[in-house]
């Protein structure tokens, strides 16, 4: 059985979640290894996940609000670990990061001193990010984007092997070699927990963050253009987003907008069950894992068409796409399914049926195996 180490990004990876438990419980049906982390609960200093152990760094309050000295301790960490464990433990046969920039570094250097090969698998699109993250840029965020350009360059070419969501997804940037080790399909995503829900509730859906990468303010502009004509529905947006004060002011006038709070993922599960349609109008999305919950959920579909939404929602068969930042288009095309319950109805069933033919947790492992396998026969 490969042995495997994950490196985790950010402050609140939480391995009670849901959909972090089932990730690990479909890999160790062909791996073990361990995941790091920085934990931002003491119980989440070292846990199991099945054939996965946890260890993660608590951080006293005073570090953790310093992103700086956060990002320290825990490189120290990550790399005096590595160490331990892969010397004096069991090897280490392959080296995974979500992120290129930070613990991507980190992967290039474990893999120097182990000699074990790393995957980077990138999580988004790094230029468009930069620019929607939100109706203002400032200075600290110009200064992180030109470094991630320059940097993230350099570990992808050093990289064993690259994971992508769409095929394009690096597409902007430039020196890229050894294109024969980039791979792509879907992130993992626990379909077999959604499930339909007969009586669902009028109310129209919406679910991430940050709201205007995400493109919310799209979606209440071209809900108000709809709202009159279809006086039974609500529209609901779940999430988080640092300026909801805008959001807020767009939404003023109509009672039928829900402006809420992130939701833990069992309660996700629930709003999908109950929704009439779901609705992601992102203006940058690598892949959207909720079209995946959506469609297991048997509902019909609008969404962006653009970057990675393409690869996974066929336009006119398992969801509609629309211009992105259009809001004309937009409303046009709720119009279509909030009129016509039976063409809503057949969009969702082939949703349905294509998730779970293409896009299931069973696809995935079986893609992340092969993905596997290639970087560990390949000498590159």
């Amino acid at each position: 059985m490969r042995r495997l180490l994950f490196i985790t990004t950010g402050l609140y990876f939480d391995p009670t979640l849901i959909q972090v438990k089932e990730r690990y419980k479909w890999l160790s049906k062909r791996y073990s290894g361990v995941i790091l982390s920085v934990a931002y609960k003491r119980e989440f200093s070292k846990m199991k996940l099945d054939n996965f152990e946890l260890y993660g760094i608590y951080l006293p309050i005073f570090l953790r609000r310093s992103s700086l000295l956060r990002n320290l301790f825990y490189s120290i960490f990550i790399l005096t670990k590595t160490i331990y464990l892969h010397y004096f433990k069991s090897r280490f046969d392959i080296v995974i990061t979500h992120d290129a920039f930070k613990t991507g570094v980190l992967a290039f250097i474990i893999s120097k001193l182990t000699r074990a090969k790393f995957i980077v698998e990138v999580i988004g699109n790094h230029a468009k990010s930069f620019k929607f993250a939100s109706d203002e840029v400032g200075f600290a965020e110009r200064i992180k984007y030109y470094l991630t350009m320059c940097v993230t360059p350099f570990i992808l070419n050093q990289s064993h092997g690259v994971k992508l969501l769409y095929q394009d997804q690096v597409k902007s940037f430039k020196g890229l070699n050894h294109l024969e080790k980039y791979v792509w399909f879907h992130d993992f995503v626990p379909i077999g927990l959604f499930k339909e829900k007969k009586g669902q509730s009028r109310y129209i859906l919406f679910v991430g963050g940050p709201w205007f990468l995400k493109g919310v303010d799209i979606l209440i502009k071209a809900f108000k253009k709809v709202s009159d004509d279809f006086p039974d529905f609500r529209l609901k947006i779940i999430g988080w987003s640092p300026d909801r004060a805008y959001f807020n002011q767009l939404a003023e006038g109509n009672s039928k907008i829900e402006l809420c709070g992130p939701a833990r993922y069992e309660e996700v599960i629930k709003l999908m069950a109950e929704c009439s349609l779901f609705i992601l109008p992102s203006r940058t999305e690598a892949m959207g894992c909720v079209l995946l919950e959506a469609m297991a959920s048997r509902k019909p579909i609008i969404a962006s068409n653009i970057d990675g939404i393409p690869t996974y929602i066929k336009n006119g068969y398992n969801g509609l796409l629309f211009e992105p930042e259009n809001i004309d288009d937009l409303a046009g095309r709720m119009r279509m399914f909030l009129r016509d319950e039976n063409y809503a109805n057949q969009i969702a069933e082939n949703g349905y049926t294509y998730v779970h033919e293409f896009l299931s947790e069973k696809h995935y492992l079986s893609n992340f195996t092969r993905m596997i396998d290639k970087v560990i026969e390949k000498n590159i």
